[in-house]
């Protein structure tokens, strides 16, 4: 086996080592159980609606499916958080696996260290570990580079049409892909004018590239035909998503995600993967110079995409993953020119900056951190008292009459991931604004409202996520009976 094999085994093995272990443990975040409601109703029904107004595409869901399936998981009750971050894990390391296509094209050894990056950056590592469909986009984008590349060097017919099945997957899974195309579109469109060979673009081909795009994804928003209504709300969502750009209360400043992946301090923690943008600014430099012409593709592509996403006030840590995954790739390519011209220098360092970066990767999944907002990848994140809230009303369902079929009222404006903790309660009801308690068992309320429904019931305070909390008023009667269990 060539060693260009065996390094890429190794990080794919360090990858399933960074991704894999409790993937159950760290709190459910809001945008993670709104996915896993949805792919309830698929499970149960079979259902799904596009919503253009928020959401995604379907691939996901698609591909969590047969998982639920092989495990015996076919309602929302029965879904299991490691059933679902299991997909992201798989696409995560599919990732490093795209790879070992990619040795004709990055280089051999290139390709090796970008698959070590790719399985120990601490970026990639999380969000390989969450239930969004990030990781997904990344995939089927690194796909899409893959094999356009392929019909750049070859010119064959079959290439266009994966590129094409590549490109509707994107289109499937999220509606930020136009800022993907439309920074592939300048770099290639800068190595078109620039490079001295390219591919004569034939009708055909262009043909095949489109048809199969457009197929993969009224395939996938018709949910295989059987409704049409995503189709069009597909291309009409951006009417929206050009307001939600503004900022729709996720603002922030331009140098926003440089600060959250570069240098990152939250007083004497520093979070820092530096490393991978000074050998990515190495692998541009080196791509100029050497003539390595997919660098050079890589170098303007995610110089454009950075700026676009710096320009857009709408932020949020996973959004910037794909440039994260350029980086990487270049990364490959500058690491591998520090080995050839200065390998007495190059493989300390190099080694410092691969345990520098495992260790991170092992603090931001670690117990301490994974939920913590010191953490650079946490945004807006579930807290644990959150889990122990959900608890606590199952305790109570336990001594109640009713059992689970209790009443639980919950009035608030923030309460997510709540209906996917108490999913297996029936009877939970939800307002927006303070509502009569009458035949509640439990009232979860915001704090803001600070009701207060008399001697009849018992109040507790717990945290949903930073800044949220809500009051859980428990019905005295029952909270007499959860005490004597405790006794």
């Amino acid at each position: 086996m060539k060693l260009h094999s065996i390094a890429i085994l190794v990080a794919i093995a360090v990858a399933l080592a960074l991704r894999l272990p409790q993937l159950e443990r760290r709190p459910m975040h809001t945008d993670e159980a709104v996915h896993a409601i949805r792919l309830g109703d698929m499970l149960e029904h079979g259902a799904y609606s596009y919503d253009p107004h928020d959401y995604h595409g379907p691939t996901m869901y698609y591909a969590t499916v047969p998982i639920a399936w092989l495990r015996g998981e076919r309602t929302l009750q029965q879904l299991n958080v490691t059933t679902m971050r299991i997909v992201p894990v798989l696409f995560g390391i599919g990732i490093v696996l795209l790879l070992f296509a990619a040795g004709d094209t990055l280089g051999r050894t290139e390709s090796a260290w970008a698959a070590l990056f790719t399985a120990i950056s601490p970026f990639l590592v999380y969000f390989s570990r969450y239930y969004i469909m990030e990781i997904l986009f990344v995939f089927f984008t690194f796909a899409l580079l893959l094999s356009v590349w392929r019909y750049w060097q070859t010119g064959k017919l079959e290439w266009a049409a994966v590129a094409g099945l590549c490109m509707g997957l994107m289109h499937a899974t999220k509606e930020t892909c136009v800022i993907t195309w439309f920074s592939l579109a300048v770099a290639f469109a800068a190595l078109w004018f620039t490079e001295p060979t390219r591919p004569k673009l034939q009708p055909l081909h262009l043909l095949a590239f489109v048809l199969a795009a457009v197929v993969v994804s009224v395939t996938s928003f018709s949910v295989f035909f059987t409704d049409w209504r995503g189709v069009p709300q597909s291309v009409l969502t951006y009417l929206n998503y050009a307001q939600r750009g503004q900022g729709s209360g996720h603002e922030h400043p331009w140098y926003y995600y440089l600060e959250l992946f570069a240098w990152h301090r939250t007083g004497k923690l520093l979070w820092t993967e530096v490393s991978i943008v000074v050998l990515a600014v190495a692998g541009m430099i080196r791509a100029y110079r050497k003539r390595i012409t997919f660098g050079k593709l890589l170098t303007v592509y995610v110089l454009v995409m950075a700026v676009v996403y710096a320009v857009i006030p709408y932020k949020t840590p996973w959004s910037i993953l794909s440039v994260i995954h350029a980086l990487v790739l270049l990364a490959g390519i500058g690491a591998a020119g520090m080995v050839k011209r200065l390998p007495w220098l190059a493989w300390p360092v190099l080694a410092l900056v691969v345990a520098h970066l495992g260790a991170q990767s092992i603090r931001v999944n670690s117990d301490r951190f994974e939920c913590d907002e010191r953490n650079p990848c946490v945004y807006s994140h579930t807290s644990r008292d959150a889990v122990r809230l959900a608890d606590r009303v199952h305790a109570i369902s336990a001594v109640a009459p009713d059992g689970r079929a209790m009443f639980v009222k919950i009035m608030a404006k923030e309460y997510w991931p709540m209906p996917w903790y108490l999913r297996d309660l029936p009877n939970v009801g939800y307002w927006d604004k303070p509502a009569d308690p009458a035949g509640a068992s439990v009232i979860i309320s915001s704090s803001e409202f600070d009701l207060d429904f008399g001697d009849g019931w018992q109040t507790e305070l717990f945290g949903l996520r930073p800044g949220i909390l809500l009051q859980v008023h428990i019905r005295r009667d029952l909270w007499q009976k959860f005490l004597e269990t405790r006794k």
